[in-house]
């Protein structure tokens, strides 16, 4: 039994690293592909020059940037918990209440993520641009997305109704001892 602890702990602290090794690039990321420093440096020229048509173009430019990178924001709400997840499975701590909620929001974030990908992103779009199509873009990899993250929701709230249960079970039975 310690053996099979010891692996998964071992493997529990490489996806800690892991997944905080993914939220920095990630993030990083996100801020490269939001144009973060040219929207700072657009900031800087409108401000400068007191052009209120500068200042308008950069936050225009900025927002469009950001409307694609909404699942991404969602996501890495679920890396963040899944890190909490590991590091606490690290330290021997496999079934508890917060491991319950890190997998219910895991799985939130997933179905979560994918669905404004696939309806929030494009309707976002449609508006900003001025369409009149549907503003929903349906891809089967991301309603795989939204099924799974909601099968890992359910599985989450199963856990912690499990542990409610055996707490309830144990509180009945001290009364008896």
């Amino acid at each position: 039994m310690t053996t099979t602890t010891d692996a998964l702990s071992r493997q529990a602290r490489i996806f800690d690293i892991a997944a905080t090794l993914a939220v920095v690039l990630v993030v990083l990321a996100v801020l490269r592909q939001a144009e973060v420093v040219e929207f700072g440096f657009g900031l800087g020229e409108a401000v400068a020059s007191s052009s209120r048509s500068r200042f308008l173009e950069a936050c225009d430019s900025f927002l469009r940037n950001l409307i694609p990178l909404l699942p991404t924001f969602i996501l890495i709400g679920g890396i963040w918990a899944a890190r909490g997840l590991f590091g606490r499975v690290a330290k021997g701590e496999v079934f508890s209440p917060a491991n319950s909620r890190a997998i219910s929001t895991i799985g939130s974030s997933l179905w979560g993520g994918a669905l404004a990908a696939m309806i929030v992103v494009p309707v976002l779009n449609s508006i900003v641009n001025g369409d009149r199509g549907p503003g929903v873009h349906i891809a089967p990899d991301t309603l795989v997305l939204v099924v799974i993250g909601g099968a890992i929701t359910v599985l989450g709230g199963m856990m912690a109704k499990v542990q409610d249960e055996n707490a309830a079970l144990q509180s009945e039975l001290g009364d008896f001892v």
